[in-house]
């Protein structure tokens, strides 16, 4: 199970374009997403957070693997996005109408300026796969002492809806809606 989620968009980019634009207007990052593999499991699981993001470190992936896609940069593992029920955090009630998602960026890159493009990464990955499959949004859950997190997502166009605590802590849920090219 996915521990936690965080999400991120681009709304002052889709306030420009239309959503026929946004995956072609969204890849042109560095970064690649691709099908999560059997080696790509075994390397996120030895990745070790410190201090208080050490809650993040994941002794495995279970569940539905094919929730999950990898990011990398430069041919390495920089990441992985979860989308669906895998990326909901106990507790995290299911809307049908939004897409839920998140992300865990590879700890050799925390805290190095990088977050922002590893997020629009996993946004575009996200954004294409609700929009083909009837979404009307994507919806992220974020710890509520993860201040740098929350400040991306609310840049990038996230509104917070809600608040979920369970055995983890206390998270904040942030919505983002497509908005429609009409």
């Amino acid at each position: 199970m996915y521990k936690g989620g965080i999400g991120w968009s681009l709304r002052s980019y889709l306030d420009r374009k239309t959503l026929s634009s946004v995956p072609s207007l969204l890849y042109t990052q560095t970064m690649h997403v691709r099908a999560l593999n059997s080696e790509d499991v075994f390397h996120i699981a030895q990745w070790k957070y410190e201090q208080e993001l050490a809650l993040y470190s994941q002794e495995e992936i279970t569940g539905d693997t094919s929730q999950y896609f990898a990011v990398e940069d430069g041919g390495a593992l920089f990441g992985f996005g979860v989308v669906g029920k895998e990326a909901q955090v106990n507790g995290q009630a299911f809307k049908e109408v939004l897409l839920d998602f998140g992300l865990a960026m590879n700890p050799a890159y925390v805290r190095k300026g990088l977050g922002s493009k590893f997020a629009i990464a996993v946004f575009a990955k996200a954004t294409e796969l609700a929009l083909g499959s009837g979404f009307i949004g994507l919806r992220c859950a974020i710890l509520d002492w993860n201040i740098p997190s929350q400040r991306i997502a609310i840049s990038l166009g996230f509104r917070e809806s809600g608040v979920i605590t369970n055995e983890i802590g206390r998270f904040l849920e942030y919505e983002y809606a497509f908005r429609s090219s009409n």
